[in-house]
This record gives C-alpha cells, sequence and structure tokens, in this order.
C-alpha cells in the first residue's frame, strides 16, 4: 500500500486494528460508563453510532484490498469508497457534538430522529393505508413509531425541541457547537474531511471529476496503475484516520482504557499520512493524556 520509497505494509498493524476495534464494541456493550449510564438513550446511541462506523470501516477496507482471494473483485472498486468514509466522519462529528452537551443532545438527537420517522409513516399510510398488501407493514411501523415515542422519552423532550430544531447535518454542526475548541476542531474537520467527502459522495464537480477520471482512464494512461493504488492508499488511510479519531473521542470522553493502543496506531500511520499526523498532533496527542508541545484543537 502506498507508492515511493516508503510502502506500508498494513498486515503490521491489521491485527491490533482488529483488536481495537472489537474491544471497544466490546467495552462499550458489556462495561459500565456512568456518563453514557445516567442519560437515557445515551449508551445505545453511542454504541450505535460504532457500530455502523465499525461496519463502514470494515467495508472500505474490503473494497480497498489488494488481496486476489477473490475473483470477482477489482482494483476500481476502491473508488466507491468515499461514501462509506462519510459514514465514518458523520459519525464522528455527531460523537463530538453529542458530548458538547450529552444530557440536552442526546435528547435532541432521538427526537428530531423519531419526528423524521414519523413523517415518514404518515406519508406511507396516507398512499397506501387502504392497500391491503400494506396492512400488516403500516400496523407493525406504528407499532415501533408508538414503542420508540414511549422508550425514546419522545413525551418529555418534544416540549423542548421545537419541530423546526432538527438535529443538524455534518456541515452546521460547527455553528451548533458551545465549546470554542469543540467548534474549532468541527471546523477543521469540515474544512479538510468533509469537504472533499461530501463533494465525492454527492458527485458535485470535484467529486464527479476524481471518481470518473479513474473509471475512463484505464487504457490511456500508463501510469494507471500506479495512480489507482496511490488512490486506494489514500482511502484506507483515510478509513483509519476517521476510526481512530472516533475511538480517541470515546476513550476521552468514557474511558475506555485503550489510550495506549491508540497512541501507538497514531504514530503508525502518521509515518505515512500527514491528515493523520496532522490530527494526532493537534487534537489527541494531549487530550489521550501523551507529553507534547499543546494541542490546537482540544
Amino acid at each position: 500500500m502506498g507508492t515511493g520509497a516508503d510502502v506500508f505494509d498494513y498486515q503490521v498493524i491489521a491485527s491490533d486494528v482488529r483488536r481495537l476495534r472489537i474491544a471497544t464494541d466490546n467495552k462499550l456493550e458489556r462495561e459500565a460508563h456512568p456518563r453514557l449510564d445516567r442519560i437515557s438513550g445515551a449508551q445505545p446511541l453511542i454504541h450505535s453510532l460504532f457500530k455502523v462506523s465499525a461496519n463502514a470501516f470494515q467495508s472500505v477496507m474490503f473494497l480497498c484490498t489488494d488481496s486476489n482471494a477473490d475473483p470477482g473483485r477489482r482494483p476500481e472498486f476502491a473508488i466507491a469508497a468515499p461514501p462509506l468514509l462519510r459514514v465514518l466522519a458523520d459519525s464522528l462529528f455527531s460523537i463530538v457534538l453529542l458530548f458538547d452537551d450529552l444530557q440536552t443532545n442526546v435528547p435532541w438527537y432521538w427526537t428530531s430522529g423519531w419526528r423524521e420517522m414519523y413523517r415518514r409513516y404518515t406519508q406511507w399510510e396516507e398512499r397506501h393505508r387502504n392497500d391491503p398488501a400494506w396492512t400488516h407493514l403500516l400496523a407493525q411501523q406504528r407499532r415501533f413509531i408508538d414503542s420508540s415515542h414511549k422508550e425514546w422519552g419522545i413525551g418529555h423532550s418534544e416540549k423542548l425541541f421545537p419541530e423546526n430544531k432538527h438535529w443538524p447535518y455534518s456541515s452546521r454542526m460547527p455553528r451548533a457547537a458551545r465549546c470554542p475548541q469543540r467548534k474549532a476542531f468541527l471546523n477543521y474537520l469540515k474544512a479538510w474531511v468533509y469537504g472533499p467527502l461530501s463533494s465525492s459522495t454527492h458527485l458535485s464537480g470535484p467529486g464527479l471529476t476524481t471518481s470518473a477520471s479513474f473509471l475512463f482512464a484505464r487504457g490511456h494512461l500508463d501510469d494507471y496503475e500506479e495512480r489507482l493504488a496511490k488512490y486506494t492508499s489514500d482511502q484506507v488511510f483515510m478509513a483509519l484516520t476517521l476510526l481512530f479519531a472516533i475511538v480517541s473521542e470515546l476513550e476521552v470522553e468514557v474511558s475506555l482504557g485503550l489510550a495506549d493502543r491508540l497512541a501507538y496506531l497514531w504514530v503508525i500511520i502518521g509515518k505515512y499520512a500527514w491528515a493523520a499526523e496532522d490530527l494526532y498532533l493537534k487534537r489527541y496527542q494531549a487530550l489521550l493524556g501523551f507529553p507534547s508541545g499543546g494541542s490546537e484543537l482540544r
């Protein structure tokens, strides 16, 4: 993986990354975390965000593997990685904002989500209520809507969050953060991470040009394989960086006991990916408790 004199062999850290991912999942599921446990809905929300992130990470790694074990796999599949990377980025944004004010933001998240699901249900019900084929599905959805309203405490939080106060998209989260350091960090992520991934996901000009150029270029460029390999490597490093950032945020907020593992992995990939090194030095080195010259994005 990578090009030039320094080629990164992912297998050197693959088992460490796998153990970190599994340990984080297990600790969130099985261990008590007082900061999460005292707020209704906090533990399942944070654990769900990590679960989805871990699945997206594994999917990126599968698409970007250089293994020939699957004859149906094509190197160009790596071009489809950015939307999955944006899942990781969205999760990181949400975790940072949630912990800005956990007691307020957890019910805000669930209330906004419940309203969105209810609107969707009412659209289905209005269109298909006279269709016998939809009777069972609508009843099933209605039961879920009613049970989640109770389990998520929506009846109380509806009074706190008006209907126009939606949980923000990642690009708008810097404005929602109250802590100046978190606001600065979210703006940093928006500029350096979210913007390019959003462009590739929505296929705006830069994103479409980047993705399509690889698909059209095979057979026309002498160094096509090298360029695609570099692009693939970049996707892998971004996946690793975002996964480590998510686990680092959770380590700082709920004390998972994984700081040493994280520091080791940050330093390893930082030797090959400037974005990872920059993020570690600017935010996580100090937050994880390791000596540094100071953190700009704490």
